[in-house]
């Protein structure tokens, strides 16, 4: 199968297409052939050798967390019947025409939902669904999402409107804020540039003012704002 492999750590170019043995599966194991893989910026930090205490990696390895595709082959004590079914899967590779996944990683994708969406699901959705449930946003409430541009940040800025919060979509560059506008429903204002964090401070809660939601909070970054 081909594959993309991190020859070593560094910039882009460290990244080679490459052939590698298609993956056969053991006991309760699956093999899905991807139709998709779930690109986020990790890989790219990863990739440059950034986190080694918390995600361990030694060059050369195929990078990627998962993505969404068809199962292909199942190891023993797993059901046949997954065998052609349409899966998402959250793994240690994805960037590979096929992965190795334990049956507990991989999940049916619903009719309508296509295998491209279903990828980028993968990781920011379910950074989106828990900072969700975790701030729990109310009808007419205001809400702050900083990187509102990235992959969580969109979902985030969705389930709010959805929720009947009024939503404050923050992003440091006019390319990311035009992706921004494209997103949001009536209840959403997109705003600023470099500088928002103080100025968004500012607002007393009192008056309503958002409550801030960064999605990167769920992977391990310090929150660059903290207002109370």
């Amino acid at each position: 199968m081909r594959a993309i492999q991190v020859t070593s750590f560094g910039a882009p170019e460290v990244l080679v297409a490459v052939d590698l043995p298609d993956p056969v599966p053991g006991p309760s194991q699956v093999v899905v052939g991807m139709a998709a893989a779930d690109v986020i910026f990790l890989d790219t930090l990863l990739r440059s050798g950034w986190g080694q205490d918390f995600f361990p990696r030694t060059p050369p390895y195929v990078p990627g967390g998962g993505g969404a595709g068809r199962v292909v082959a199942v190891g023993t004590g797993v059901d046949q019947a997954w065998v052609g079914r349409r899966v998402a899967v959250r793994t240690g590779t994805g960037y590979a025409e096929q992965v190795l996944a334990h049956e507990e990683e991989i999940m049916p994708i619903p009719d309508g939902l296509a295998l491209r969406e279903a990828a980028a699901l993968v990781h920011d959705g379910v950074t989106a669904l828990n900072l969700h449930r975790l701030g729990v946003p109310q009808e007419g409430e205001w809400v702050l999402v900083s990187a509102a541009a990235g992959g969580a940040g969109t979902l985030l800025v969705q389930l709010a409107v959805e929720a009947g919060a009024r939503v404050v979509a923050a992003a440091s560059s006019d390319s990311k804020l035009a992706l921004a506008r494209n997103r949001p429903g009536p209840r959403c204002t997109v705003v600023w540039r470099p500088g928002w964090a103080p100025r968004s401070c500012s607002w007393p809660r009192s008056r309503g003012g958002p409550r801030p939601c960064r999605p990167q909070a769920l992977n391990g970054w310090r929150p660059r704002l903290s207002c109370r």
